[in-house]
């Protein structure tokens, strides 16, 4: 990924991109969230309605055993970004949790070479009522 111009927030957002018949992360950050409810939030841009390669933003436990927590496919946005949410529960035991942005290689051709990118990505801890 690239962080370039674009997007929303800072003006700045990372833009993805792979090589023909390449995939994989584009981004990674190790986290410390406690057991609990969250929110997962982002914007996403430039991701064309007939893409079936689709970016995801993926958050996993790392101890005791990778658990996916949620996988969270990028919607069909404009270059304007459109919002994207996510529920997800860290568990306990979760020790320490890596978000992800995995790009896969454009297999169908659509997009019209624009860039995929995403900006704004929050974790809020949800209150429990």
């Amino acid at each position: 990924g690239i962080i370039q111009p674009g997007g929303v927030g800072s003006g700045h957002a990372l833009f993805l991109s792979a090589e023909a018949g390449e995939q994989g992360e584009a981004a990674r950050q190790v986290l410390d969230l406690p057991p609990g409810a969250y929110r997962l939030t982002a914007i996403a841009g430039s991701v064309a309605p007939d893409r079936i390669d689709r970016p995801r933003l993926v958050l996993s436990c790392l101890i005791p055993d990778k658990t996916v927590l949620i996988d969270l496919p990028f919607p069909t946005a404009t270059e304007r970004g459109t919002s994207m949410t996510g529920s997800v529960i860290v568990p306990p035991g979760c020790k320490g949790q890596l978000i992800q942005v995995i790009m896969h290689a454009s297999l169908d051709g659509s997009g019209g070479g624009t860039m995929p990118w995403i900006d704004d990505i929050r974790i809020t801890q949800m209150s429990i009522r």
